[in-house]
């Protein structure tokens, strides 16, 4: 991925979200990723995985950019998984 690059993600309900999935090392560039969270399917208490199925992060990070109002929001970055 590309330093600086831009991810968004729509999420219409807590089963129809937008999903990267992907295998081995997930390589991010030099810098940041900012992922934006678009949509209307939230509700209190719920967490989508964004991003899964790599083994590690090389490098770089992520960070929350622009979400819809009203609720409070986080991103984890795990061993294989973005939430």
């Amino acid at each position: 991925m590309n330093g600086g690059a831009t991810l968004n993600f729509d999420i219409l309900s807590n089963s129809s979200f937008d999903k990267i999935n992907t295998g081995g090392v997930l390589t991010l560039g030099a810098g940041t990723e900012t992922i934006n969270i678009a949509g209307t399917g939230f509700t209190a208490g719920n967490s989508f995985t964004l991003v899964s199925g790599y083994s590690s992060v090389s490098s770089g990070s992520f960070t929350l950019g622009t979400t819809p109002g009203g609720f409070i929001y986080s991103l984890s970055t795990g061993a294989t998984s973005t939430v």
